[in-house]
């Protein structure tokens, strides 16, 4: 942009209006998926207000809770922000609090607080991703397994045994779909950048090879009429000059 343009920009011109919000329903609205599978705390929480265990342990039971909730939620959504290629910092530090809220309410909630663990699965899945997403499926799977033997496949245990499983397989096949649909994106995004990328660099070779290539033959005849015929030879010259203006033009328009 040269000089006059900039300040023409600078001083002259209105001020845009912001652009619309170019996020996806998933990244505007995902964080509500997070709000709503608290529902799903009903089970610890029922545990806890039957709880028999001392005071002491209950209330910080509760606080572990309200803690847990808190720090899953936050957690998503800046999963949700950092994009699913990488991980963001807060997001692996959130983790492993989660892991420590939900231990907190053991002594209080006892086995209940397997109750915990469709979260932290869900967590590493779709936030941690890559080896957490299988480190902490196959992790709560050995656990939930070594409590129903533990309790000799005791009911109350079973249903969450269920869920466990049934989460890390439903979690491994949704995070295989996530990753293969945004490789494939992403190269369709580079096919598209790459084509964008030859058609501008064959059009600017078009435009500046029949400007150079007129240009070229005018000069020459410029060069012989110089003598002979002066006149002729300085209109040759004007019409390079306003050549290489269009073309100077066509280029930067094209850039």
């Amino acid at each position: 942009m040269s000089t006059t343009d900039a300040d023409a920009t600078s001083a002259g011109s209105p001020v845009e209006s912001p652009e619309p919000d170019a996020r996806g329903p998933w990244e505007r609205f995902g964080w509500l998926m997070a709000v709503i599978w608290m529902i799903f705390l009903i089970y610890p929480i029922i545990a806890l207000v039957a709880s028999t265990a001392p005071l002491a342990w209950r209330v910080v039971a509760w606080a572990a809770l309200a803690a847990f909730a808190l720090a899953y939620i936050t957690g998503f959504v800046l999963g949700m922000r950092s994009g699913w290629g990488r991980v963001a910092r807060p997001v692996a530090v959130i983790f492993p609090l989660l892991i420590l809220f939900a231990a907190a309410t053991s002594p209080a909630i006892g086995w209940s607080a397997l109750g915990f663990l469709p979260f932290v699965m869900s967590y590493a899945s779709y936030g941690m991703r890559g080896w957490w997403h299988w480190a902490t499926s196959i992790a709560s799977v050995v656990i939930v397994t070594a409590v129903l033997i533990g309790f000799g496949g005791h009911p109350a245990v079973l249903p969450i045994f269920v869920i466990v499983v049934i989460l890390s397989v439903v979690n491994s096949v949704n995070v295989w779909l996530i990753s293969r649909s945004i490789r494939s994106e992403q190269l369709r995004v580079d096919l598209a950048t790459s084509h964008e990328r030859e058609t501008i660099s064959r059009d600017v070779h078009d435009l500046i090879g029949h400007s150079l290539t007129v240009v070229k033959l005018k000069a020459e005849l410029a060069a012989k009429l110089v003598d002979r015929d002066p006149e002729r030879a300085k209109r040759e010259l004007a019409e390079i000059a306003e050549l290489t203006g269009e073309a100077i033009t066509g280029v930067r328009s094209t850039v």
